[in-house]
């Protein structure tokens, strides 16, 4: 379980072949400079990053 900021606490998502390209750390994608936007489901998390 972790607690995203603006989000909440939120569980690890399953690995599944549809969700394996898109899927990742929170930190990891933070410090490319996505931001955490919305769930997306139970478990996962919707990532943005602004051009």
């Amino acid at each position: 379980m972790k607690d995203v900021p603006g989000i909440g606490p939120v569980q690890a998502a399953e690995l599944t072949p549809r969700t394996a390209p898109q899927s990742g750390l929170v930190s990891m994608f933070e410090r490319l400079g996505f931001v955490p936007t919305q769930r997306n489901g139970q478990a996962g998390v919707v990532m943005r990053f602004k051009v």
